[in-house]
């Protein structure tokens, strides 16, 4: 099971809506430095063991309402 993914300087500019969904067990994601400008409301959607969440360097400019609704393990 996969609890920790590093995504980090991929250059990514979007990420699926449902890309994550089935990553239930994930506690750490890192997508620093990437070209991210907009996170969907929903693409965190099922990561309930999701404690960091790394979003730094990246140029997001807008984020929808209860994008992070579903993270309440967050640290």
């Amino acid at each position: 099971r996969l609890t920790r993914l590093h995504l980090g300087l991929n250059q990514i500019e979007t990420i699926e809506e449902n890309a994550l969904r089935n990553l239930l067990s994930l506690q750490e994601l890192y997508l620093a430095n990437e070209q991210l400008t907009h996170l969907n409301k929903n693409i965190f959607k099922g990561l309930t063991k999701l404690r960091i969440l790394d979003l730094d360097l990246n140029n997001i400019a807008r984020l929808e309402n209860e994008t992070f609704i579903h993270l309440a393990s967050l640290v």
